[in-house]
């Protein structure tokens, strides 16, 4: 589970409930409590996603590059 992905689904609407389904080894209180510190700490969780988001882009630029026909195997596999 990644802070990435839970405040993905609640920036998606999706209720306390749906989020306890989607990620079964929260509790509700642990999600209440990760929602409350994104509100509180909403630029600084934003720059730390942007910044993940940037580094996963530069690895798959890379793996882009470095190995060409791997990554087209994978792609048309999606």
């Amino acid at each position: 589970m990644s802070l990435e992905s839970l405040v993905s689904a609640y920036l998606a609407c999706a209720s306390t409930e749906e989020l306890a389904e989607a990620f079964p080894d929260l509790s509700p209180p642990d999600i209440h409590a990760s929602i409350a510190y994104y509100l509180n700490h909403r630029q600084e969780v934003e720059e730390y996603l942007a910044e993940r988001k940037r580094e996963a882009d530069a690895v798959e630029a890379r793996i882009r590059e470095e190995f060409p026909d791997v990554y087209r195997r994978v792609e048309i596999r999606d």
